[in-house]
């Protein structure tokens, strides 16, 4: 079982001379899990995703098992999506995109919990062999 937490990241995609993304002051274009994370949002949209900035603010503390991760990986997708298409991203294909994100954030396979805990809020209990359920409080 996983709950929401009232906390945020936010995404905001802008033109930019070159592409380019930032967390604070961070740069981290470079950075190999970007790198190949830049390669999966080209496939999602085609390889349009050039001269852009992705700017990262978050209140969710790092490595803090809070799922600052998730929160990421979902309002990039959503953030770059919607940036280049014009057009809002179903939550399946978000959600499949998000996980394939957090996974190489941490170099495993996971269960997905956390991005699907972020993406519909509230308490979810997942149980492998029955998948995922909003919980009513």
């Amino acid at each position: 079982m996983s709950a929401a937490i009232s906390l945020w990241t936010t995404v905001t995609v802008k033109r930019h001379p070159n592409f380019c993304i930032r967390l604070g002051t961070i740069e981290l274009t470079y950075e190999p899990a970007f790198i190949t994370i830049r390669g999966m949002l080209d496939e999602l949209i085609n390889g349009k995703i050039n001269d852009i900035l992705i700017e990262i603010v978050s209140d969710i503390p790092m490595n803090a098992g809070l799922g600052s991760s998730a929160s990421l990986a979902l309002a990039m997708t959503a953030a770059v999506y919607d940036y280049v298409t014009r057009t809002p991203l179903d939550n399946d294909r978000l959600r499949t995109t998000a996980m394939r994100i957090e996974n190489i954030f941490h170099g495993k396979e996971g269960s997905g919990l956390d991005v699907t805990v972020s993406l519909r809020g509230g308490i979810v209990l997942y149980q492998k062999s029955m998948g995922f359920e909003n919980l009513a409080v």
